[in-house]
C-alpha cells in the first residue's frame, strides 16, 4: 500500500494534468492506510515508524529514477522548446539570487525555515504526542520521527509564501502554545 501510494504521488508529480488530480488524495490515503498492514505484521510501535519512514525512502527511489531517466534521455542537455508557462522555472529565476538586494530576504527566509521552523515543529510534535496515552518513550520516538515530517511540511509551506508575515505569526503562535503546554 505504501509503494502504491508513493507511486501515485510520483506519477502525479510527473504528469500535471487536471484529469489526474485525484491521484494526490488517493496516494496520501494509501500511504496513511498502510499503517493497518504494518500494524498487523509488526505491532503498533513499528507500524508507526514504518508508516513515517518508508514513504520517504520510496520517494527518494522514485526521484533517483527520475534523475536517471532525465540523464539518459537523448538531448537531455539541450533545453526543450516549451512555452514559458509550461516550463518549471529555475531557482535562480524564482528567488532572484543574482540580485544582491534580495540576499537579506533570502537569509531571513532561510533562518526562519531552518532553525525556527524546525524548533517549532519539534515543540508542536512533542506537545501533540504527549497527549497520547502511550508510554513516554514511545511518544518521544514518535515525536522525533513525526517532527521531521512536520518540519518538511512547514518548510514547504514557508517556501511557497510570498510574504513572511502570516507564516511568522502562525509559527510564533504554535511555538508559544506548545511551549506553554510543555513547560508551563
Amino acid at each position: 500500500m505504501t509503494l502504491a501510494g508513493v507511486a501515485l504521488l510520483y506519477f502525479r508529480w510527473c504528469h500535471h494534468t487536471a484529469s489526474r488530480a485525484w491521484w494526490v488524495g488517493a496516494g496520501w490515503l494509501l500511504v496513511l492506510l498502510a499503517i493497518v498492514p504494518w500494524w498487523a505484521g509488526h505491532g503498533g510501535e513499528f507500524a508507526v515508524m514504518y508508516t513515517l519512514l518508508v514513504p520517504g525512502v520510496l520517494a527518494w527511489l522514485f526521484v533517483t529514477r527520475q534523475a536517471l531517466l532525465a540523464a539518459n534521455r537523448p538531448g537531455s542537455s539541450k533545453r526543450r522548446n516549451l512555452r514559458v508557462e509550461d516550463e518549471r522555472q529555475p531557482a535562480i529565476t524564482v528567488f532572484k539570487i543574482d540580485q544582491p538586494k534580495r540576499w537579506g530576504m533570502l537569509l531571513l527566509r532561510s533562518l526562519i525555515i531552518l532553525p525556527v521552523a524546525g524548533a517549532v515543529s519539534l515543540l508542536a510534535t512533542v506537545a501533540l504526542t504527549d497527549l497520547l496515552p502511550w508510554h513516554k518513550n514511545d511518544t518521544l520516538v514518535l515525536a522525533l520521527l513525526g517532527g521531521s515530517l512536520v518540519w518538511g511540511i512547514v518548510a514547504s509551506w514557508l517556501l511557497a509564501q510570498a510574504s513572511l508575515l502570516r507564516p511568522v505569526i502562525v509559527l510564533v503562535a504554535v511555538g508559544l502554545l506548545s511551549a506553554l503546554y510543555l513547560f508551563g
